[in-house]
């Protein structure tokens, strides 16, 4: 029961801050940028919060409730991260015979 509540805490700020990454994901670069940014500190906020409150309500066993928030905050970030970078990559991409990046002066 506690791994369960970890991971309902850290799932539930991480759907949370895909919520706000969707909502400006017609935006430009640089406010995904800041979006990404901010929705990964909300996440944290939120789940450390939600994880708190969980742990002070219910009392489940603390090594495996803080075990499990801690292993499954470190893997939303990895994807977040990875997620984050690999988008922004592809946003911010040179097409393939652009002339930018070969001296070419406009």
């Amino acid at each position: 029961m506690a791994v369960a509540l970890a991971l309902a805490a850290v799932v539930f700020a991480s759907i949370l801050g895909f919520v706000m990454v969707a909502a400006a994901a017609g935006a430009g670069p640089a406010k995904l940028a800041t979006m990404v940014f901010a929705a990964g500190v909300v996440r944290m906020i939120l789940s450390l919060s939600v994880g708190l409150a969980l742990f002070m309500i219910l009392g489940p066993e603390g090594r495996s409730f803080w075990t499990a928030f801690l292993v499954a905050s470190l893997l939303s970030l990895v994807a977040e991260t990875a997620w984050g970078m690999s988008t922004l990559k592809r946003m911010t991409a040179v097409p393939r015979g652009s002339p930018v990046g070969r001296g070419a002066v406009e």
